[in-house]
């Protein structure tokens, strides 16, 4: 598996207000039990919330690689 480090890693280049919406549009999609939603960036995927956190801990053996959306304490 690849070293998957936050150094380097993309960015999805969204001003704050498109961060706002996506946070909103997420948090609005229906839970689906035991799916975990991946979205394609077309040069990279990204995991948000609470999946995000899993794929990090299961695959990266760390929390270190995650990245936040939002204002802190916002969260997304």
């Amino acid at each position: 598996m690849a070293n998957m480090q936050t150094e380097g890693a993309p960015d999805l280049n969204l001003d704050e207000k498109s961060q706002q919406g996506f946070i909103n549009w997420y948090r609005g999609l229906p839970q689906e039990g035991q799916k975990i939603r991946v979205f394609d960036r077309k040069t990279f995927y990204t995991v948000h919330g609470e999946d995000a956190l899993f794929v990090a801990r299961r695959f990266c053996n760390t929390t270190a690689v995650v990245k936040y959306l939002g204002k802190v304490g916002r969260g997304g």
